[in-house]
């Protein structure tokens, strides 16, 4: 029973976590400070969770700072490739591959998935039934009035 009630509570646990996540990686995709970052890894698995590239850049104060994000099935890029990078003035480490999805993307599928296994179908069940349920009872309560 504490299994199913961690996946009831992880389930929308995950779903603002990856929300709060994508709209931050959105945010600093949208306005914040660029900069051109040279790519140092790119994972190319079969998964779409697991194709992950690791961009590396340079701030305006010289510090060095890596940027991750997930790759589309039609991403590909070349270590040692160029991409754009966005991120915060105030502190690059907060920072965003742009054009690439943000690892909260796959945090808020799971939740979804998980939510819906675990709130969806208990409501689906208790739906069905309870009409079944009511219906039921008004017989019983027919076969004893009669």
């Amino acid at each position: 029973m504490a299994f199913v009630l961690l996946f009831m509570i992880g389930g929308p646990a995950l779903i603002v976590w990856g929300a709060v996540a994508v709209d931050r990686h959105d945010t600093l995709v949208r306005g914040g400070q660029r900069a051109e970052g040279t790519v140092v890894e790119f994972v190319d698995a079969h998964k779409a969770s697991k194709r992950k590239v690791e961009v590396e850049f340079a701030a305006p104060d010289g510090s060095t700072h890596r940027a991750r994000g997930l790759a589309g099935p039609d991403q590909s890029p070349e270590v040692g490739s160029t991409l754009p990078v966005a991120y915060d003035e105030e502190d690059p480490g907060r920072n965003a591959v742009v054009g690439y999805d943000d690892t909260g993307s796959s945090l808020l599928g799971m939740g979804v998935i998980l939510t819906g296994v675990f709130w969806g179908l208990p409501l689906l069940v208790l739906l069905v039934r309870l009409p079944a349920r009511r219906r039921r009872r008004r017989e019983e309560a027919r076969a004893a009035a009669g």
